[in-house]
Protein backbone atom coordinates (compact mmCIF):
# COMPACT_ATOMS: atom_id res chain seq x y z
CA UNK A 1 0.00 0.00 0.00
CA UNK A 2 1.21 3.51 -0.73
CA UNK A 3 0.73 6.86 0.95
CA UNK A 4 0.68 10.41 -0.41
CA UNK A 5 2.33 13.00 1.85
CA UNK A 6 1.52 16.66 1.28
CA UNK A 7 3.43 19.40 3.10
CA UNK A 8 2.77 23.12 2.94
CA UNK A 9 3.94 26.18 4.83
CA UNK A 10 1.25 28.71 5.63
CA UNK A 11 2.49 31.90 7.28
CA UNK A 12 4.45 30.83 10.38
CA UNK A 13 3.61 27.13 10.45
CA UNK A 14 4.17 23.95 8.42
CA UNK A 15 1.24 21.57 7.86
CA UNK A 16 1.26 17.99 6.59
CA UNK A 17 -1.24 15.28 5.80
CA UNK A 18 -0.72 11.69 4.71
CA UNK A 19 -3.44 9.86 2.75
CA UNK A 20 -3.43 6.16 1.92
CA UNK A 21 -4.68 4.45 -1.27
CA UNK A 22 -8.19 4.35 0.22
CA UNK A 23 -8.13 8.15 0.68
CA UNK A 24 -8.10 7.69 4.45
CA UNK A 25 -6.16 10.13 6.60
CA UNK A 26 -3.18 8.22 7.96
CA UNK A 27 -1.60 11.16 9.77
CA UNK A 28 -1.66 14.92 10.13
CA UNK A 29 0.80 17.18 11.85
CA UNK A 30 1.94 20.76 12.27
CA UNK A 31 5.26 22.37 13.10
CA UNK A 32 6.48 25.84 13.86
CA UNK A 33 10.04 24.46 13.90
CA UNK A 34 10.33 23.61 10.22
CA UNK A 35 9.97 21.05 7.47
CA UNK A 36 12.52 18.66 9.03
CA UNK A 37 10.35 18.48 12.18
CA UNK A 38 7.40 17.42 9.99
CA UNK A 39 9.47 14.56 8.53
CA UNK A 40 10.51 13.38 11.99
CA UNK A 41 6.92 13.59 13.23
CA UNK A 42 5.61 11.44 10.36
CA UNK A 43 8.49 8.94 10.19
CA UNK A 44 7.05 6.25 12.47
CA UNK A 45 3.68 6.28 10.70
CA UNK A 46 5.15 6.18 7.19
CA UNK A 47 7.32 3.11 7.90
CA UNK A 48 4.26 0.91 7.47
CA UNK A 49 3.92 1.74 3.78
CA UNK A 50 5.59 0.14 0.78
CA UNK A 51 5.69 3.40 -1.17
CA UNK A 52 5.69 7.02 0.02
CA UNK A 53 4.91 9.66 -2.58
CA UNK A 54 5.41 13.37 -2.03
CA UNK A 55 3.08 15.84 -3.65
CA UNK A 56 -0.39 17.22 -3.37
CA UNK A 57 -3.79 16.73 -4.86
CA UNK A 58 -7.08 18.59 -4.37
CA UNK A 59 -8.15 16.45 -1.41
CA UNK A 60 -4.84 16.88 0.42
CA UNK A 61 -4.96 20.61 -0.30
CA UNK A 62 -8.44 20.86 1.27
CA UNK A 63 -7.27 18.92 4.31
CA UNK A 64 -4.31 21.25 4.81
CA UNK A 65 -6.67 24.24 4.52
CA UNK A 66 -8.89 22.67 7.19
CA UNK A 67 -5.85 22.09 9.42
CA UNK A 68 -4.88 25.74 8.99
CA UNK A 69 -8.40 26.82 10.00
CA UNK A 70 -8.17 24.56 13.08
CA UNK A 71 -4.75 26.02 13.88
CA UNK A 72 -6.34 29.49 13.75
CA UNK A 73 -8.99 28.34 16.25
CA UNK A 74 -11.79 28.25 13.70
CA UNK A 75 -14.27 25.41 13.45
CA UNK A 76 -13.42 23.17 10.51
CA UNK A 77 -14.40 19.73 9.40
CA UNK A 78 -12.20 17.04 7.99
CA UNK A 79 -13.86 15.26 5.08
CA UNK A 80 -11.73 12.14 5.30
CA UNK A 81 -12.08 8.89 7.17
CA UNK A 82 -9.32 8.24 9.67
CA UNK A 83 -7.17 5.19 9.02
CA UNK A 84 -7.45 3.34 12.33
CA UNK A 85 -6.32 -0.16 11.33
CA UNK A 86 -2.92 0.31 13.01
CA UNK A 87 -4.31 1.86 16.21
CA UNK A 88 -5.06 -0.12 19.37
CA UNK A 89 -8.76 -0.31 20.33
CA UNK A 90 -8.25 1.64 23.59
CA UNK A 91 -6.48 4.43 21.70
CA UNK A 92 -9.30 4.46 19.13
CA UNK A 93 -11.83 4.94 21.95
CA UNK A 94 -9.70 7.72 23.45
CA UNK A 95 -9.44 9.49 20.08
CA UNK A 96 -13.19 9.21 19.50
CA UNK A 97 -13.89 10.70 22.93
CA UNK A 98 -11.30 13.44 22.43
CA UNK A 99 -12.89 14.42 19.11
CA UNK A 100 -16.10 15.17 21.02
CA UNK A 101 -14.49 17.89 23.15
CA UNK A 102 -16.06 21.13 21.90
CA UNK A 103 -13.91 23.95 20.56
CA UNK A 104 -13.15 26.42 23.34
CA UNK A 105 -13.27 23.73 26.02
CA UNK A 106 -10.85 21.25 27.59
CA UNK A 107 -11.14 17.97 29.43
CA UNK A 108 -8.69 16.13 31.66
CA UNK A 109 -6.88 12.84 31.14
CA UNK A 110 -8.75 11.44 34.14
CA UNK A 111 -12.18 12.57 32.88
CA UNK A 112 -11.53 10.95 29.50
CA UNK A 113 -10.46 7.72 31.26
CA UNK A 114 -13.53 7.70 33.52
CA UNK A 115 -15.84 8.29 30.54
CA UNK A 116 -14.35 5.12 29.04
CA UNK A 117 -15.00 3.21 32.27
CA UNK A 118 -11.30 3.13 33.05
CA UNK A 119 -9.04 4.53 35.75
CA UNK A 120 -6.08 4.58 33.39
CA UNK A 121 -5.50 8.31 32.99
CA UNK A 122 -1.83 7.61 32.21
CA UNK A 123 -2.92 5.35 29.35
CA UNK A 124 -5.03 8.23 28.05
CA UNK A 125 -1.91 10.42 28.26
CA UNK A 126 0.02 7.79 26.31
CA UNK A 127 -2.69 7.73 23.63
CA UNK A 128 -2.47 11.52 23.38
CA UNK A 129 1.33 11.34 23.03
CA UNK A 130 0.94 8.76 20.22
CA UNK A 131 -1.83 10.67 18.39
CA UNK A 132 -1.04 10.58 14.65
CA UNK A 133 -3.92 12.95 13.84
CA UNK A 134 -2.71 16.31 15.18
CA UNK A 135 -5.56 18.86 15.33
CA UNK A 136 -8.04 16.37 13.82
CA UNK A 137 -8.01 14.52 17.14
CA UNK A 138 -7.61 17.62 19.32
CA UNK A 139 -5.26 16.21 21.93
CA UNK A 140 -4.29 19.80 22.75
CA UNK A 141 -7.71 20.04 24.46
CA UNK A 142 -6.73 17.46 27.09
CA UNK A 143 -5.05 18.85 30.21
CA UNK A 144 -3.90 17.68 33.62
CA UNK A 145 -6.37 17.34 36.50
CA UNK A 146 -4.64 20.38 38.10
CA UNK A 147 -5.70 22.30 34.95
CA UNK A 148 -2.08 22.90 34.01
CA UNK A 149 -1.79 22.44 30.26
CA UNK A 150 0.87 19.75 30.49
CA UNK A 151 3.02 18.49 27.66
CA UNK A 152 2.35 18.57 23.94
CA UNK A 153 4.35 17.03 21.12
CA UNK A 154 4.48 20.31 19.20
CA UNK A 155 5.59 22.16 22.38
CA UNK A 156 3.63 23.49 25.37
CA UNK A 157 3.73 27.04 24.00
CA UNK A 158 1.95 25.82 20.84
CA UNK A 159 -0.65 24.00 22.97
CA UNK A 160 -1.35 27.16 24.98
CA UNK A 161 -1.56 29.21 21.76
CA UNK A 162 -4.02 26.72 20.19
CA UNK A 163 -6.21 26.75 23.30
CA UNK A 164 -6.15 30.54 23.49
CA UNK A 165 -7.10 30.84 19.80
CA UNK A 166 -10.02 28.46 20.37
CA UNK A 167 -11.33 30.66 23.18
CA UNK A 168 -10.22 28.69 26.25
CA UNK A 169 -10.01 30.89 29.34
CA UNK A 170 -6.92 30.93 31.51
CA UNK A 171 -6.41 31.85 35.13
CA UNK A 172 -2.70 32.59 35.35
CA UNK A 173 -0.75 29.58 34.06
CA UNK A 174 -3.74 27.22 34.37
CA UNK A 175 -6.91 26.70 32.38
CA UNK A 176 -9.87 28.37 34.05
CA UNK A 177 -12.46 25.94 35.46
CA UNK A 178 -14.97 27.81 33.26
CA UNK A 179 -13.43 26.11 30.20
CA UNK A 180 -13.61 22.54 31.52
CA UNK A 181 -15.93 20.07 29.77
CA UNK A 182 -16.79 16.67 31.17
CA UNK A 183 -17.43 13.88 28.64
CA UNK A 184 -20.40 11.57 28.93
CA UNK A 185 -19.68 7.95 29.81
CA UNK A 186 -19.69 5.39 26.99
Amino acid sequence: MSVLVSVKKVKDCWFAVALNDLNELVASTISKRGKHDIAVSLASVLRRFDRVERGTDARAGRLIEALYDMYQGKPASIDARLSLDHIAPFHQAVYEKTRSIPIGRVSTYGAIARSLRSRASRAVGHAMAMNPFVLVVPCHRVVRSTLEIGNYGRGPEVKRELLRREGVFFSGRKVSPLSVWTPNPR
